[in-house]
């Protein structure tokens, strides 16, 4: 199993299906953990887009068709966001990031916070709305 490989980052969604055929999807993507690695510590901007890469992942087909679903899915598509950060003089470059990935319409919010591990800067999750085809 590698560091893409999406069954590894299964653990990271849920699907929560409200009626036949639709539902919520919940990801969270952990900023600098490549399989159970930290990576780029001390550099949140890269942390960043760990964490947005695995949301991609995520949302990818790879992942979603184990839940049914054949509807395209991109991190543009979530809506309500948190935004852990470690260090509030981080926010600005965090939420500059999350501007280019995330649709004007999400509701996001950004909480300066402890994240699981001490070398981690960001964590990122969010739920994608999935209604029936």
């Amino acid at each position: 199993m590698t560091s893409t490989d999406p069954v590894h980052r299964a653990s990271r969604a849920s699907w929560v299906r409200a009626t036949p055929g639709d539902g919520v999807l919940h990801v969270a993507g952990t900023a600098g953990i490549v399989g159970h690695r930290s990576v780029h510590p001390g550099d949140v901007a890269r942390q960043c887009d760990t964490a947005l890469d695995d949301i991609a992942t995520l949302l990818g087909p790879a992942n979603t068709v184990r839940y049914g679903l054949t509807t395209p899915l991109h991190p543009i598509h979530l809506r309500s966001i948190k935004v852990y950060v470690r260090h509030a003089h981080d926010l600005p470059a965090v939420r500059t990031r999350c501007a280019t990935a995330f649709s004007p319409q999400a509701d996001v919010v950004s909480v300066v916070s402890d994240i699981c591990r001490r070398e981690l800067l960001v964590e990122i999750e969010g739920i994608v709305p999935v209604p029936a085809p």
